[in-house]
């Protein structure tokens, strides 16, 4: 009998979810307008920035050469971003185009922006929230290069059954929550119908990484590849603004590794196999494979 009534209660509580996605999708999500492209290959490796990037690419160079490759955030403002020449590049943080946030954040995006305009000689399309389209910093980027294509999607938060999850999933109208960019990444590959999504940088090994002073401040070492040797113990941001409590910390990662199993179950369902090539990655929903697997 007790099993029974949690049964009921745990569905209940996935109903009532379901219902809340329902009023999320029809209030935030823009319906038949989120067009991505079609690639040429059936596999895509996902370029995340976590400190062990450097050393696959470096290790493996010549495996990426010609490959589908998607990056994010801060990725070409590296040198990799123009020897590989990556063909899609996501964005999911409102920092990138919000003009309330700290000046800091605006510095970095227009050094990321300037490095886009100027690099890119080759197809390029940039993946971003619908949210951003009408921000002006956006929308002249392809004015500014013409190999740069602008694509939007929808990142409202799908929770619930899974049925009904999976159904605004393949309709590209939501996602699980994006608390992190690897999240959309991963969701826009499958919309794209690639058959092999291999995560490379993926490392999420962030607890470690996490104290708190005696001012109860809580600061988080976030380490990406390109800036490992000298990155420093900071506090994480709202939307670039207030810091973030230890539990809001912690189940902004709880949301993110349990987002990677909800996107294990579609894309089993869509016959499509998630790759986990990350070295010491702490993402445990997605099956292991080395890149020396793959050259051999």
């Amino acid at each position: 009998m007790i099993k029974l009534l949690e049964k009921l209660q745990h569905f209940l509580f996935q109903l009532g979810q379901s219902i809340l996605t329902c009023i999320k999708i029809v209030i935030l999500s823009k319906f038949g307008s989120q067009k991505t492209p079609k690639p040429k290959d059936s596999h895509c490796y996902i370029l995340a920035n976590g400190p062990s990037l450097n050393e696959s690419i470096q290790n493996h160079f010549s495996h990426f050469k010609g490959k589908e490759l998607l990056c994010v955030n801060f990725f070409p403002n590296t040198p990799f971003y123009t020897q590989l020449q990556t063909q899609y590049l996501v964005l999911q943080a409102p920092e990138f185009w919000l003009e309330n946030v700290q000046q800091s954040y605006k510095d970095n995006r227009k050094v990321l922006f300037e490095n886009i305009i100027q690099k890119t000689n080759w197809p390029l399309t940039i993946f971003l929230p619908f949210e951003a389209k009408k921000h002006t910093i956006i929308s002249d980027l392809p004015k500014q290069n013409k190999h740069i294509t602008l694509s939007f999607y929808n990142p409202t938060p799908v929770e619930g059954l899974q049925g009904i999850n999976h159904f605004f999933f393949s309709q590209k109208l939501g996602m699980p929550r994006p608390h992190n960019v690897l999240i959309p990444s991963i969701m826009l590959a499958l919309q794209m119908n690639f058959k092999e999504i291999f995560l490379l940088g993926a490392d999420h090994s962030w607890l470690p990484e996490i104290w708190v002073t005696d001012d109860n401040i809580v600061l988080l070492h976030q380490k990406h590849f390109y800036d490992k040797k000298i990155s420093k113990p900071d506090t994480m941001k709202k939307l670039g603004k207030k810091d973030r409590n230890l539990h809001e910390i912690l189940e902004k990662f709880m949301l993110s590794f349990k987002a990677y199993f909800e996107i294990k179950a579609f894309a089993d369902k869509q016959s499509v196999q998630i790759w986990n090539a990350t070295p010491n990655s702490f993402i445990d929903a997605f099956d292991r494979k080395k890149l020396e697997e793959l050259n051999g």
